[in-house]
């Protein structure tokens, strides 16, 4: 993928963000600190009150308790992905607010256009207590207190595992996002409602490389996937065709033009045997959960929020942990994965039965996307000049993945 802080926007000045909060109806802060690191996509902000001058304008609170009642989050976006990832977060944070016991941050404002005093897109949440859980480890481990941390680790990967429960318990009808359609788009101009979304995703060509990559006659929407899809086979079929036109449009690409006609086969396969292909179940997905995403009170030992909720999704169970982050300590280790995988292994001792529904229906459902996945990566890594990267074993696997999904 791109390196997407190549895309960060500037720093804001204080006076710029009061200018904002004005518009907003919201107090001027007693301070406004950004944060030292910023996220891929976003630079934040936090934005301190005192708590007599901040409540009255929070909104309406599942866990109070697990808030601050003296601080906001401000997170500024970049012009990665235009509106869709804004409005793909917090159509999720207010779906899971009001329709769970998993806690997140509320939504105090936003905006996912760039019509605004920041010129950029923009929200600002509630600030959830606590730490994230690889500080947790980070600092008891340093400090040699094993048996406190096995401690704390074992009632996280409970409630961890709680967590998963909670958000795969409703089946949907629809593979993408979430998205919030306010007043402005009713008729009856009652309440804002949450609808289906497009798919979104750290891998999807971003805004600024249209420029650099594709020329001036795409879109956003015409080299991206789109969405939301009825079934897994519409929803793989359409990034097919949007690597397809990846391959004939792009020079970058040429060495797949020969492999075109098995691609269109394959894509074919995936109508012929829909039926069995699409032997699955569609839920909520974070999609990211490691261990600096989840909020952590150490002393009541309870998890109090999670965050990032950007590239959340609606998804084939078996897609829930697309990237293999549930439960990394974001620690890039080769001791890491390991850990990963011990943890991960004590959540599917106590919750062990949504685990085993993640398992592939059938081996040419698994083919199919082990087909989709390496598609993807040449696609993705060739135009932007990663030469050195293994695309000819990845399309090796790719044709040979393709082979087993077309056959009889």
């Amino acid at each position: 993928m791109a390196d997407p802080r190549l895309y960060l926007p500037p720093s804001h000045s204080g006076e710029r963000i009061h200018g904002l909060l004005q518009t907003l109806s919201l107090p001027r802060p007693t301070d406004i600190v950004p944060l030292a690191s910023s996220a891929a996509f976003h630079r934040i902000y936090i934005l301190s009150y005192p708590a007599s001058a901040l409540q009255p304008h929070l909104p309406s609170q599942h866990f109070p308790s697990q808030i601050s009642d003296t601080d906001l989050i401000l997170r500024i976006s970049g012009p990665h992905f235009t509106s869709i990832k804004t409005r793909n977060e917090i159509g999720f944070l207010k779906w899971v607010a009001q329709n769970t016991d998993v806690p997140v941050p509320e939504v105090v404002a936003y905006d996912a256009t760039t019509n605004n005093e920041l010129g950029h897109e923009f929200m600002i949440t509630t600030r959830l207590r606590g730490v994230s859980f690889d500080g947790v480890r980070e600092q008891l481990q340093a400090a040699g207190k094993a048996a406190q941390y096995e401690a704390h680790l074992s009632q996280f990967l409970l409630q961890m595992g709680d967590i998963l429960e909670m958000l795969q318990r409703r089946t949907w009808s629809h593979i993408g996002g979430l998205q919030v359609r306010g007043p402005e788009d009713r008729d009856d101009a009652a309440a804002e409602i949450i609808v289906p979304g497009p798919v979104i995703d750290e891998q999807m060509w971003l805004q600024p490389e249209l420029a650099t990559i594709w020329g001036p006659h795409e879109t956003h929407g015409s080299v991206n996937v789109g969405g939301p899809f009825a079934s897994y086979t519409e929803s793989l079929g359409a990034e097919a065709d949007r690597h397809v036109h990846a391959i004939q449009r792009l020079s970058s690409l040429a060495a797949l033009r020969q492999d075109l006609p098995r691609i269109l086969a394959f894509r074919a396969a995936l109508r012929e045997h829909a039926a069995q292909l699409n032997e699955t179940r569609l839920i909520l997905a974070h999609r990211d959960l490691h261990f600096g995403n989840v909020m952590w009170d150490p002393e009541g030992m309870r998890i109090t929020g999670i965050l990032d909720w950007e590239f959340a999704g609606v998804v084939p169970i078996q897609r829930w942990d697309p990237v293999r982050a549930f439960l990394w300590n974001c620690v890039e280790a080769d001791e890491s994965k390991v850990e990963k995988a011990r943890l991960a292994e004590r959540v599917r001792e106590s919750h062990g039965a949504f685990l085993e529904e993640t398992r592939w229906s059938s081996p040419r459902q698994e083919h199919m996307q082990l087909a989709i996945n390496f598609m993807r990566a040449i696609v993705q890594v060739l135009p932007r000049g990663q030469i050195d990267r293994p695309w000819e074993k990845w399309r090796e696997s790719m044709l040979e993945h393709i082979d087993h999904v077309c056959a009889d």
